[in-house]
């Protein structure tokens, strides 16, 4: 009744001097509203002009907020990533500034170079684009303060920043819609203005502003809430709360954790199931290699003797590198890298030798395998092929940033299936980013803290899946025989024998 009483004031205030009043609930600060030039005042010493010169000589360009007095802006990640030198220029009202027919912002850099200060990204969160990058200056009194109190729809707003070259200019109009983790505005937001803030009446940080719709749309900008840039700020990771009391729940809270790149992920994996999995391929990597005497015996200590704690570690380190945009293999392969360096038992290279002599194909076509278009990649892409004639899913397996775009088109559960109090299935119907459709089952089982997604689950769990369900990302007994196959090819035993590895043999 408020909303409505408050929109008919807003009527009646141009012809009968309608006064509203204000409810007690709101912001202490609502009563004292700022002018538009007192607003300005305010802000605009707390944006900086970010710029990114790339290799090839393109120069990007941004704006960031100010959030210390040592330097700390706070930014979009799009603006200052992939660049080979990162700038700012903090604001100076005295610099006679251009619009793109007279010269721009190439104009206004070329003048002002002396005034540009060398910058360096600290973190960045590629699932939000929010990033914090560190001015090599002081920007002690002019700090942008974040507003405590969410922002509402119909209220004021200016968005802030240097929309197409336009440095240190506003915008304002009202906010538009709520979503999630996004403000919807019509003030306007184009190129130059990712990154700036976007302020209510009184000067404070409501969001960071994004995007605008491409195309015919006009009028609609975006802006991420100022409360999701919080964490990045204080150097925390963003915590999605799971429940995890039923495998619907499960599924529905981890894969939201997944897409707001939560940490929690890693309290929704089966890690027992995945070490399991790999200590399977490792029992039939050593099969296939058909390795004897010393050579077996040091396959057996070196490389399958790694520890649990170290399998599952890494595999919380992949999970990790995707949620930041990262490779998600890189960590697998160190630890590969670590275990093939460590010295090899007594008399193991002899061994080895003997047994890669029968496989002189293999080894001529390492070289090959691990170039751009080798093996390695080529792995992937049957992968990723498999998995989409299994599923629908459309994914490059090496692009983490994909995966996570997928999520963001949306899941819908369809149906679960409890096979017994342990174990369980789930059906889901997701999107592509092309708006296909495709559809998977997940496989959950039961522990003490709760329930747990499996992500490679084995012939005998597939046995139990409904036969109206759809199938899983991928078949366990084809794709695990597939990554042995190369890297069976791939395999390096280390070239030293002794030291460490012989020690080991000799406590044996």
């Amino acid at each position: 009744m408020r909303g409505a009483l408050a929109a008919a004031c807003v009527v009646l205030a141009t012809t009968s001097g309608c006064r509203q009043q204000r409810s007690s609930a709101e912001p202490a600060d609502a009563a004292a509203a700022k002018t538009t030039e007192e607003v300005l005042a305010t802000v605009l010493p707390g944006v900086v002009l970010l710029v990114n010169r790339h290799a090839d000589g393109a120069i990007g360009f941004g704006s960031g907020i100010v959030v210390d007095d040592d330097g700390l802006v706070l930014t979009n990640l799009h603006v200052v990533a992939d660049g080979e030198s990162l700038g700012g220029l903090l604001y100076d009202p005295k610099r006679v500034s251009y619009i793109p027919q007279d010269g721009g912002l190439a104009r206004y850099l070329f003048e002002n170079d002396s005034a540009v200060v060398p910058a360096r990204l600290v973190r960045g969160d590629p699932v939000l684009d929010l990033a914090l990058v560190k001015l090599r200056t002081s920007t002690k009194g002019v700090k942008l303060g974040f507003r405590a109190t969410a922002v509402k729809q119909g209220e004021r707003v200016m968005a802030v920043g240097h929309p197409g070259e336009t440095v240190w200019s506003f915008t304002s109009g009202v906010v538009s819609s709520l979503h999630q983790g996004m403000i919807q505005t019509d003030a306007a937001i184009n190129r130059g203005n990712s990154g700036g803030p976007l302020v209510d009446g009184d000067g404070k940080v409501v969001g960071i502003n994004t995007s605008k719709l491409i195309g015919d749309m006009h009028g609609i900008g975006f802006a991420r809430p100022g409360e999701l840039a919080q964490p990045i700020i204080a150097g925390q990771a963003k915590q999605v709360t799971l429940d995890r009391t039923s495998p619907e729940a499960t599924v529905r809270t981890c894969m939201h954790a997944m897409e707001q790149g939560s940490e929690t992920l890693l309290e929704c994996n089966d890690e027992d199931a995945f070490y399991e999995a790999i200590m399977d391929k490792l029992r039939r990597k050593l099969k296939r290699l058909n390795l004897t005497g010393a050579a077996k015996a040091d396959f057996e200590q070196r490389i399958m003797g790694v520890s649990k704690e170290e399998v599952i570690g890494t595999m919380r380190a992949s999970q990790l590198a995707m949620l930041r945009g990262e490779d998600p293999a890189a960590p697998a392969r160190a630890l590969n890298d670590k275990l093939e360096a460590q010295p090899l038992l007594d008399g193991a290279a002899e061994s080895y030798k003997k047994t890669f002599a029968r496989k002189k194909d293999a080894v001529s076509m390492r070289d090959a395998l691990e170039s751009p278009d080798g093996g390695v990649a080529r792995a992937a892409r049957e992968l990723d092929e498999a998995v989409y004639m299994r599923t629908g899913i459309k994914i490059d397996r090496k692009n983490a940033r994909q995966r996570l775009d997928v999520l963001k088109m949306g899941i819908r559960i369809e149906r679960s299936h409890q096979v017994d109090d342990a174990h369980a299935w789930v059906a889901i119907t997701g999107r592509n980013t092309d708006a296909s459709e495709y559809r998977q089952a997940l496989y959950l089982t039961k522990k003490p803290d709760g329930w747990r997604m499996v992500g490679w689950p084995t012939a005998a769990a597939e046995k139990t899946r409904p036969s109206d369900f759809p199938l899983t990302f991928s078949d366990y007994e084809e794709d695990i025989e597939r990554q042995v196959s190369y890297e069976i090819l791939l395999f390096k035993p280390a070239s030293k024998e002794g030291g460490a590895g012989s020690a080991l043999k000799k406590k044996r």
